[in-house]
């Protein structure tokens, strides 16, 4: 379940770092 859960996670903070990449 941990698992699933940090990989959830990662793709938040990927997704999110590259929309503000494109912002920026």
């Amino acid at each position: 379940m941990e698992l699933i859960f940090q990989i959830g996670v990662g793709r938040m903070v990927i997704l999110l770092s590259f929309s503000t990449k494109l912002y920026l």
